[in-house]
């Protein structure tokens, strides 16, 4: 007596595909919304500050760490 293929468990690999492209559809909605959202925010914080978004201080350390992660980043290439 032939095996059903109705009786075996787990997916098809149409349906695993499916279930990828909407996941990652749904992350990128998601993802364009936490940007649009962070966006309107930096601009309200522009508006309120009247045009200063950064104390010197803290410009000058964000460089300090970018340089800092750029060093580590060309030692590793480097290795």
């Amino acid at each position: 007596m032939p095996v059903s293929r109705h009786d075996e468990r787990g997916f098809t690999v149409p349906e695993m595909l499916i279930a990828i492209m909407m996941i990652s559809i749904l992350s990128l909605v998601t993802l364009g919304g936490i940007q649009f959202f962070t966006k309107a925010v930096d601009a309200r914080t522009f508006a309120q500050s009247g045009g200063m978004t950064v104390e010197p201080e803290q410009a000058t350390k964000r460089t300090q760490a970018k340089n800092a992660v750029a060093g580590l980043v060309t030692q590793t290439e480097v290795i």
